[in-house]
């Protein structure tokens, strides 16, 4: 069976990339944001917005396996790249 190939803007937005099971890769949960969870203000002329202790809990959780990598110039796939960072 051949496999779907995906587009440049799905590669970039994170779209249609499969996990270790073949199942399209996704979040757990939806993200609800209550209205304590986020603080916008000014500082300086310029706006600002701050999140509450939860929220930042989530993103952290969310990039706890991102990995931002050149290994000498090559490409290397999803799928090795998940299993070796599993494996460290």
């Amino acid at each position: 069976m051949e496999k779907p190939t995906i587009s440049f803007k799905d590669k970039l937005l994170g779209g249609g990339m499969t996990g270790p099971d073949g199942n399209l890769a996704r979040n757990d949960y939806d993200l609800d944001l209550k209205d304590e969870d986020v603080n916008m203000s000014i500082v300086n002329g310029i706006p600002a917005i701050d999140f509450s202790d939860r929220i930042k809990d989530i993103l952290f959780k969310e990039m706890e396996s991102t990995v931002i990598l050149k290994l000498l110039g090559r490409n290397i796939g999803y799928n090795v790249l998940y299993n070796r960072t599993l494996n460290l």
